[in-house]
């Protein structure tokens, strides 16, 4: 019997994991194309001169039962610690307060826990279900302004003060929302998708010894050699007479190749820019899936990373929680700073970078600068933030994925109006081609075609182990 020949177009870890349940069948012929020169997608480790794993894309891993990544992570031994939700929490925060905030520190502590334990709660009857609110509003961020108002109004006037401060409080909280959802305001998250989204049980965190890129490498090791091409953009996939010789697929290198199957894993901005490239798609994709992807959208979140001139004076510190006002915020877009964290034990730390600071950040011709001009602010607008505390300029590692022409982009998400569970079966549906010799097929994979855990490092290798084992299963194995 003619093997078979699936093509994967993307070898980040969708395109891994699925040629990984292919090669395990001998009479499959597997090719990976990758567009650039190493192999991960959005899953990128870089190792420092002092040895610390700083992750440029996907961070933790979240939830351990039933996580697939997890437990490839425990066959292959790629586990420093699996860390509880309460000891997760012990870590030390140390909390900033804008300098018009004149509070004692009894009552700062007081306006934190108010607005954190409400924004918790919040969320947490809000995915569950217990908030006939939610009916009322059609995304995030209109709906968490409406209940924090709310919240605020059930307050006593005398408290104004306090409600002063619990405001700046949940205006870190909105940036912290803003950088798990990758997006630019709350106001662009769909809030159905929002509560079908789900996280993984188990232990919160944990990360992978020497970087998330190992998972990746074990990944690669167990696929059959010479199946993943580097260096192989696609410019052209041409599924107009399958029936024949399947479809055939070209690279800017020169090569091409015949495929039964082709799964393209790309991120959601690179397949729009798939989409209206004129020829990519011969015959172009049915207008339902260029319409459905227009309800997902990829946001950008930067990461920056740095170390201080001398250490932290605190080393049991993990988090410095910046609580900036409406004012600051409005006053220069440094004041979008919400958090430093520090990456385990080291003295690196990070700092996420979201919706209006991301403008600015590109303002800058030299990260050097912005990060320099970011303490300043930080020195300038938060009481008691140390004052003698100074970046190392020649320590900063930084990457910007939406600059990347092989992403575009970070985070996806669905834009308001945009229903998870309307366009998530439109971006699965497979284009067909059957007759009784082929068994052809185009189909579309990736995070954005799983509905649970969605734009997680996790749907993306579950998806890719899905569509490994029904592609198998398609033909005969």
């Amino acid at each position: 019997m003619k093997k078979k020949t699936v093509l994967i177009i993307g070898a980040g870890i969708c395109g891994l994991a699925c040629a990984r349940e292919l090669t395990k069948h001998d009479a499959i012929n597997v090719v990976v194309l990758e567009a650039s020169n190493r192999i991960g997608g959005r899953i990128h480790s870089h190792t420092t001169e002092d040895g610390v794993s700083l992750e440029l894309g996907a961070h933790y891993i979240h939830g351990t039962i039933g996580n697939p990544i997890y437990d490839f992570a425990v066959e292959k031994g790629i586990i420093e610690k699996t860390i509880e939700k309460q000891e997760w929490e012990s870590h030390e925060t140390l909390r900033f307060f804008g300098k018009d905030i004149t509070l004692d520190s009894t009552n700062k502590t007081k306006a934190a826990d108010m607005a954190e334990n409400f924004a918790e709660s919040m969320i947490d009857q809000l995915c569950e279900g217990q908030d006939l609110d939610s009916k009322n509003f059609d995304n995030l961020g209109d709906y968490w302004n409406h209940k924090v108002e709310t919240f605020k109004e059930g307050l006593s006037p005398g408290d104004e003060p306090l409600i002063n401060a619990m405001q700046c409080v949940f205006n870190h909280l909105r940036l912290t929302e803003m950088a798990y959802n990758g997006c630019d305001r709350l106001e662009q998250i769909d809030i159905e998708s929002y509560v079908v989204d789900e996280e993984i049980p188990g232990n919160r965190y944990f990360n992978p010894i020497a970087g998330y890129s190992k998972i990746v490498d074990a990944l690669y090791e167990d696929i059959r050699e010479g199946v993943v091409l580097r260096n192989h953009r696609v410019y052209k996939v041409d599924h107009s007479t399958p029936k024949e010789n399947g479809f055939r697929v070209l690279c800017e290198n020169g090569e091409s190749f015949n495929a039964d199957i082709v799964l393209v894993t790309a991120s959601v901005n690179v397949l729009k820019s798939m989409l209206v490239t004129e020829g990519f798609f011969e015959p172009p994709l049915p207008c339902e899936k260029k319409q459905a992807l227009e309800k997902v959208k990829l946001s950008n979140v930067v990461k920056l990373f740095f170390k201080f001139t001398n250490p932290f004076p605190n080393e049991d510190v993990k988090y410095l929680h910046f609580f900036p006002s409406e004012q600051c915020m409005k006053m220069s877009k440094l004041g979008w700073v919400y958090e430093l964290e520090r990456i385990g034990n080291s003295d690196w730390w990070l700092t996420w970078i979201v919706g209006d600071l991301i403008t600015e950040y590109h303002n800058y011709d030299s990260k050097k600068i912005f990060a320099k001009e970011l303490f300043e602010h930080l020195k300038t607008q938060y009481l008691d933030f140390p004052s003698d505390l100074e970046i190392d300029n020649d320590s900063i590692v930084t990457h910007d994925w939406s600059q990347d022409p092989n992403f575009q982009g970070g985070y996806s998400y669905f834009e308001t109006g945009g229903n998870i569970k309307e366009i998530i079966p439109i971006l699965r549906k497979p284009i067909v081609y059957d007759t009784n010799e082929t068994k052809c097929r185009l189909i579309l994979s990736g995070e954005i075609t799983m509905q649970d855990y969605f734009s997680t490092t996790h749907a993306g290798f579950t998806a890719g182990v899905r569509d490994g084992k029904e592609i198998a299963k398609l033909l005969g194995f």
